[in-house]
């Protein structure tokens, strides 16, 4: 939802332009877009994040699914974001873009 009107208008070649009153709603409509054109490739990345990619594509992927939890990439985003959020008041800026793409995805 947005708080102002926006909009994206898609020139000849099918590059969307977005237009927007406020950064927060710029990154709402950018979210918006990467869910129509990439919802795809969220999906996968949310499965090789999660050492799941195996229970879709098969047991091919498993290897990519040991690594992925070896590495341990869904522990080091959740500690990212909770050192951002405990610095809020020095991380406002990027919280308040992540918040707005992701309410855009969803």
């Amino acid at each position: 939802c947005l708080d102002k009107a926006g909009s994206i208008n898609y020139d000849r070649w099918g590059i969307p332009h977005i237009y927007a009153r406020s950064t927060k709603d710029a990154y709402r409509l950018q979210g918006f877009v990467t869910a129509q054109h990439r919802c795809f490739q969220l999906i996968q990345t949310w499965l090789v994040i999660h050492g799941k990619l195996s229970s879709v594509v098969g047991v091919a992927a498993k290897p990519v699914d040991v690594f992925s939890l070896t590495c341990n990439f869904r522990g080091l985003g959740v500690a990212d974001w909770q050192s951002m959020v405990q610095r809020k008041q020095q991380c406002q800026d990027t919280i308040d873009m992540v918040e707005s793409y992701v309410e855009g995805i969803n």
